[in-house]
């Protein structure tokens, strides 16, 4: 019984110790709001897909390496740019970045994009990133 008192009594002021200087409390709790709307959004994402993402991702990341180790560069970087072109068109993905715009207000120093961009990839090579 201590344990839930206890937490309610510091729970308000370890929320006011984590706000940034420049928020008031209005804005903390539009943050808040903001957030609570962006974990509703990513919990309507089908976990299954979110996961075979994950394995793809490790499999892609496997066959670039094996690709660089082997001195097939241009391969591996083609292979790179594919996985990332399926991604950036994946439902799954566009999904998850659209839950995350609705933070950028409040953390705009977020990165927005996980994945390269084609443009990124050909500035530099995907075997001198692993």
């Amino acid at each position: 019984m201590k344990k839930p008192i206890l937490f309610l009594f510091l729970a308000p002021m370890t929320v006011a110790a984590q706000m940034p200087p420049n928020m008031d409390q209005a804005a903390m709790q539009q943050m808040m709001q903001q957030m609570q709307g962006m974990r509703n959004c990513l919990q309507n994402i089908d976990q299954n897909e979110l996961q075979a993402l994950q394995q793809r991702g490790r499999a892609m990341q496997a066959d670039v390496k094996h690709l660089c180790s082997q001195g097939m560069r241009d391969q591996a970087q083609a292979t790179a740019m594919k996985y990332a072109l399926e991604m950036a068109n994946d439902p799954a993905v566009q999904a998850m970045k659209k839950c995350g715009e609705q933070m950028k207000q409040f953390l705009p120093n977020m990165p927005q994009d996980t994945f390269p961009t084609s443009e990124e990839l050909h500035n530099r090579h995907i075997c001198d990133q692993m």
